[in-house]
């Protein structure tokens, strides 16, 4: 698991290893914790992503800067508040790494600010990964 704070946002990751699907990829789950340590009531508004193939370095899945919300909500978080949602994707290689981060604006002054998502990394076991 990995886990980031900026501007006050911190973002914690954690993924598993799912299994094969019919198609010979790798199948990933991951899980995002998203808490509101500031003072004031933020709104999560996008999302840019980029999964990365270990270890070619191939970009296999890409979601540009400004992507609307996550798993279709854009959650409103007071102080002190969370929201954590699933997800998943599949990979040709046995092993890759995501990256990205959230765009949020603040409710009480417009601000908007980046919190950015650790890097964490998707690994199929060994016994898996020469499948």
């Amino acid at each position: 698991s990995a886990s980031r704070e900026t501007a006050g946002v911190r973002v914690s990751a954690t993924a598993s290893y799912v299994g094969m699907a019919n198609s010979g990829a790798h199948v990933f789950a991951y899980r995002l914790r998203i808490a509101n340590n500031r003072p004031d009531t933020v709104r999560l508004e996008s999302r840019r992503w980029a999964i990365t193939a270990l270890p070619d370095g191939e970009e296999e899945e890409v979601v540009p800067r400004g992507s609307p919300g996550v798993v279709g909500q854009t959650p409103t978080l007071g102080q002190g508040a969370e929201f954590e949602y699933a997800s998943g994707t599949e990979l040709q290689a046995a092993a890759g790494t995501v990256r990205g981060s959230f765009e949020f604006v603040s409710l009480e002054g417009d601000e908007r600010f980046e919190a950015e998502v650790p890097p964490f990394a998707l690994v199929a076991p060994p016994s898996e990964a020469n499948m």
